[in-house]
């Protein structure tokens, strides 16, 4: 499996240096733009996400601290009787 993927890695290594030598530069940065361009919305929604994850992280924790703390005082209370 490894002899196989090193094999493939190299044949892609080949296959991108002939295409850089058959469009040449310009190609490749035109690409590497498209590229960057892809991935600063997905960027700016993966931190949105990211945002979205903890606020409900923060609300959940919230909600278990309130029935941990309620819980305490039932606890308290059947002890007492």
């Amino acid at each position: 499996d490894n002899a196989h993927a090193q094999l493939e890695h190299q044949c892609i290594r080949t296959e991108n240096l002939d295409l850089l030598n058959t469009f040449g530069k310009s190609a490749w940065l035109q690409y590497n733009q498209y590229l960057e361009a892809l991935q600063a919305p997905l960027a700016a929604e993966h931190e949105a996400q990211k945002r979205r994850i903890d606020e409900v992280n923060r609300t959940r924790k919230s909600i278990q601290l309130g029935a941990a703390n309620k819980l305490r005082a039932l606890d308290e209370e059947f002890q007492c009787l």
